[in-house]
């Protein structure tokens, strides 16, 4: 077209097949307690526990580095991520930046991942000594024995639904972790525009759209307190009238 060889685009005449959206399925309290003792003695406990937290991305926990993680504020920084090159460019996986600037973002963690995190540093330190090599900050965080980071496929998504298999746990897919993080925060009452910023959507509205499901309790708790405060301020008013009429008459006596 922008040559001049063609003079319509015919891609424009085909009539595109209907997305069919995916309803997600994420882990109730119980399955979610569940997951959690079964991924204990595994190798990927810290990157799962991670996930199921934050509701990172597979690309973006495989991504992190040692000098994304500041363990004595406690934050994790999104900086990049490692997702699958195309074939023309030899295939496999690869580090790339991340596609928008709010998928760059800060996450504050809780004091007890940070505890797993700094015994997993000790641990992986420990390892790197006895094999003779220097630290380095540049270590990928999650990693084979060669110091390379996983394959998101293999060394993840497959050992994650494995996990989940010899739990008895429903296959959801790797992707379901950031839902069930997502609607454990809002059930939590955590603030929508914090959800939003822990998980890198681009604007609040996704946030919204996405997790609707979830609002109803935080929607009660919200009337809730207008009804305590209402209550509070009515029955307030009427004491105070009650009290001024009875002012009134102690005068006229």
């Amino acid at each position: 077209m922008k040559q001049g060889i063609l003079l319509i685009n015919v891609s424009e005449r085909v009539k595109a097949p209907r997305k069919n959206d995916y309803e997600a399925r994420v882990f109730s309290e119980e399955e979610t307690r569940t997951f959690l003792t079964a991924i204990r003695n595994h190798s990927l406990y810290v990157l799962l526990l991670i996930d199921v937290s934050t509701g990172m991305r597979r690309g973006e926990i495989v991504g992190l580095k040692w000098n994304d993680i500041d363990l004595k504020q406690g934050i994790l920084q999104v900086r990049r991520a490692i997702v699958r090159r195309p074939t023309e460019l030899g295939g496999g996986y690869a580090e790339a930046p991340l596609k928008t600037k709010r998928s760059r973002r800060s996450i504050m963690l809780p004091a007890y991942i940070v505890s797993i995190l700094e015994q997993y540093r000790v641990q992986q330190m420990s390892i790197i000594q006895q094999k003779g090599q220097p630290w380095d900050e540049q270590r990928w965080l999650f990693c084979k024995p060669d110091g390379n980071h996983l394959n998101p496929q293999h060394d993840v998504y497959e050992e994650f639904k494995e996990i989940l298999n010899k739990a008895g746990l429903p296959d959801i897919r790797f992707h379901d972790l950031r839902h069930t993080a997502a609607t454990m925060h809002l059930g939590m009452m955590t603030n929508p525009k914090i959800v939003q910023e822990i998980l890198g959507h681009s604007t609040i509205s996704i946030t919204m759209d996405a997790y609707s499901h979830v609002l109803p309790p935080m929607h009660r708790e919200a009337m809730g307190n207008i009804n305590e405060w209402l209550i509070a301020h009515t029955e307030a008013q009427e004491n105070d009238r009650v009290q001024h009429e009875e002012n009134k008459e102690d005068a006229n006596h």
